[in-house]
């Protein structure tokens, strides 16, 4: 729309600018002998004008013309439609799955459990594939994104609302701490890529370790 109110403007800066010439070009032009009349500097002046004139009414028709009569406007032929990667998952269909299934049995099971139950807990994460030492101590409150990826030697202590967030293995030695709301973090994204992929890396903390908010 803009580069027609463009060329319109132009149009009419090539018109007369009243619209009583328009019109009585118009009529000049339909009488083709009163042109040949004309002198030949005012005939090529008057050829000038009716061409203006001709372009302005089409230019005029066309702006009237409803939306539905135009012909619609074509996607180039190599544009691939794709996805937007900020809303594709970063894990694997089996990934979700068991976290689902994880975070059901942490509702029902291990977040309801009473305080001093370590060995229940401990069981829990074993299930799902949690590799555990003798005498680690999860409290009830603790949370662990995927528990597959959890390794703690013995002694191991993750005390209530610390979180490990664990895309990849996370290993505590033996005598680790993770005090209250201690976040252990092993991924990020990659900024530099305009897809922001998912990155992650390995956690290591090490003995006698004490991880504090």
């Amino acid at each position: 729309m803009i580069r027609r109110g463009i060329r319109l403007w132009r149009m009419t800066q090539c018109a007369p600018r009243h619209v009583a010439e328009i019109h009585r070009i118009a009529t000049i032009s339909r009488d083709n002998s009163a042109v040949r009349q004309l002198p030949s500097s005012q005939r090529a002046v008057s050829n000038t004008q009716q061409r203006c004139v001709s372009h302005f009414m089409k230019i005029t028709d066309s702006a009237k013309a409803p939306y539905s009569d135009r012909p619609a406007a074509k996607k180039p032929e190599n544009q691939v439609s794709t996805g937007d990667p900020f809303l594709r998952p970063n894990t694997s269909l089996r990934n979700r799955l068991g976290r689902f299934a994880w975070g059901i049995a942490y509702l029902l099971l291990f977040r309801p459990s009473p305080r001093p139950f370590h060995a229940w807990r401990a069981f829990l994460l074993r299930c799902f594939g949690a590799k555990l030492g003798p005498d680690c101590h999860i409290y009830p409150r603790a949370k662990v994104w995927a528990p597959w990826n959890l390794f703690c030697e013995d002694a191991v202590a993750i005390a209530d609302d610390a979180e490990i967030y664990n895309p990849a293995p996370v290993t505590l030695r033996s005598h680790c701490i993770v005090s209250q709301r201690a976040y252990l973090c092993g991924a990020s994204h990659d900024y530099n890529d305009p897809a922001f992929p998912m990155v992650w890396m390995p956690i290591t903390v090490g003995r006698y370790a004490w991880i504090g908010a």
